[in-house]
């Protein structure tokens, strides 16, 4: 099995920006491993499993006085690599020595603002044009040397830039970037408490400026909304009848994916690493090699809650076709939640719409030849269902309602005492059997008036 490694390699930074999620870290940059000690570490990993990525994290990763020793040591290893980096270091000769390494495989810049007044508010002074410099000399030197190294922009979203989306894309289109990805603000480290974090309708909002732009751009630069869950694609179809990029979201925490910290501590995610452990047992050291350090109890926690009933049974993630499959939300984060209530805003505006209409599409034949069963069939097509006496009794609701509205969905659960989900279950399945259409600007109509219609 191969793992991909996230390496904080220094808590040390040139800025102080604004948001950082490390913020409550920076300068606690005593006894960081060396590039010596990080080949030791690789080659105990090495020894147990195929370290496919490694990605450096800070801090500032160029602050580090031996940044490129640690670079080779990865080439050595065969690692394939990427750093995020403010770019103030990123001149001629950094880049230069750069382009003399063949795994590496991303340089992610930091860009929060397509021009100097909002960049440079949230990340430090006269850094905005620091780094369009740097970009330039990097698209440069990849030409020269026929490197094909991705520029990864990362922009984290905000109530300080949200609106300027367009802006920030045109931006990276100038600068040739291979990648854009939005990122979500989390108010921890600097942000903490600082009420910059985007609103439900601040996101809905941002979803629609980039699936507008989405369709224009497939084939010139790949947009990763990192910020919305996978259930923001199905939101973009349905509630706005536009194309989206689709997301993964989770990791394989303790599983194919670990975190490193600056000296050599190794986690199964950097959410374990911030909460309350004895971090000293984790250092991979001659005496603690790491098969002791990954098979530490604390280094499965997220495994084991991943496969316990109350996350399999989380809502409404447990009737979701991305989750355990496109979407894995954090089993730290869900640690006795039993709803994640982002979904729920996202399902709540799809059902609004999907069940905004439901007309009937069928003249039905019923009979009941067992007690609590109901066998129906649509004379159109032939399809044959059998319903237990609930779901019957919902199907006699909507079959005579004249008009049938999500609103009126969710009054017959909490009429009936019927959990929701249920309900549209239901009536998807009744769909796929040609007895309704839903999602129609049409009436719902009854049996009647498809006789008329016979007629």
């Amino acid at each position: 099995m191969a793992l991909s490694i996230k390496w904080d390699c220094t808590y040390k930074c040139n800025l102080f920006c604004s948001y950082c999620i490390n913020g409550d870290l920076l300068g606690n940059f005593d006894n960081e491993i060396d590039a010596n000690r990080l080949d030791v570490i690789l080659r105990d990993i090495e020894s147990h499993y195929e370290v496919s990525s490694m990605h450096l994290l800070g801090g500032e990763p160029t602050t580090r006085k031996d940044f490129f020793e640690i670079l080779q040591v990865l080439e050595m290893h065969k690692i394939s690599f990427g750093f995020n980096t403010n770019a103030i270091k990123l001149n001629d000769n950094f880049i230069s020595n750069l382009m003399n390494f063949n795994f590496l495989h991303d340089v992610t810049i930091s860009l929060d603002g397509p021009n100097s007044q909002v960049n440079d508010s949230i990340r430090g002074r006269n850094v905005f044009n620091k780094i369009i410099a740097a970009v330039k000399i990097l698209n440069k030197a990849k030409a020269k040397n026929n490197k094909n190294i991705l520029l990864v922009i990362n922009t984290v979203l905000s109530k300080d830039n949200s609106h300027l989306i367009n802006e920030i894309i045109d931006l990276s289109l100038e600068l040739k970037a291979n990648q854009l990805n939005f990122l979500q603000l989390i108010e921890s480290g600097n942000a903490k408490g600082n009420g910059k974090s985007l609103s439900q309708e601040e996101i809905f909002t941002a979803i629609n400026v980039i699936a507008d732009r989405y369709p224009d751009l497939k084939d010139k630069l790949s947009i990763v909304p990192k910020f919305v869950m996978p259930l923001a694609y199905d939101y973009s179809k349905i509630v706005l009848n536009k194309d989206f990029p689709k997301v993964r979201h989770g990791c394989g925490a303790g599983i194919n994916f670990a975190f490193l910290d600056n000296r050599g501590r190794l986690f199964a995610c950097d959410r374990l690493y911030v909460g309350e452990i004895d971090k000293c047992s984790f250092e991979i050291s001659p005496e603690n090699h790491f098969d002791a350090v990954w098979d530490r109890q604390e280094n499965g926690l997220p495994f084991a809650i991943m496969e316990s009933d109350a996350y399999m049974n989380l809502e409404p993630c447990k009737d979701c076709g991305y989750f355990k499959s496109e979407c894995f939300p954090c089993p730290l984060s869900c640690k006795g939640v039993h709803r994640v209530i982002e979904c729920e805003r996202y399902l709540n505006s799809i059902n609004a719409k999907k069940y905004n209409n439901i007309y009937w599409n069928a003249i039905c034949r019923i009979a009941n030849p067992e007690s609590n069963v109901y066998i129906i069939v649509n004379t159109k097509n032939l399809a044959t269902i059998k319903l237990n006496s609930m779901s019957y009794k919902i199907f006699n609701i909507l079959k005579k309602s004249k008009a049938s509205s999500n609103n009126e969905i969710l009054h017959i659960s909490r009429e009936l005492n019927v959990c929701v989900n249920e309900i549209y279950k239901l009536i998807d399945y009744l769909e796929e059997k040609g007895f309704i259409k839903t999602g129609q600007e049409v009436f719902m109509r009854c049996d009647d008036e498809l006789l008329a219609e016979a007629a």
